[in-house]
């Protein structure tokens, strides 16, 4: 799931740094909440493969996925760095671990 940074030319800036920090975070905070939610596919893999060994791939239920959304778009939209900050508490808050 990727969130869109406003696009600048050079360095990114402060507030798009704070925003892929808070991102980061959140996503971070947001697996732990749901370890215990998700499964893993082994349809994913073939007879044979060791495909299981060098990648993780789970599904987390649809509304999980919506509140990880939902936390991106957040971040994504605060226009200041306290905002995000801001945010990013707030989402910790209401997705206790």
């Amino acid at each position: 799931m990727a969130v869109t940074l406003r696009r600048s030319r050079g360095a990114p800036s402060q507030l798009d740094r704070a925003k892929a920090r808070a991102s980061a975070a959140w996503h971070s905070h947001w697996v732990g909440a749901h370890l215990h939610s998700v499964s893993f596919d082994r349809s994913r893999s073939r007879d044979g493969s060791d495909y299981n060994l060098h990648y993780v791939d789970v599904d987390a239920p649809p509304a999980a996925q919506g509140e990880l959304a939902a936390g991106y778009r957040a971040i994504a939209a605060a226009a200041s760095e306290a905002e995000v900050e801001q945010v990013l508490a707030s989402l910790i808050r209401m997705t206790p671990r």
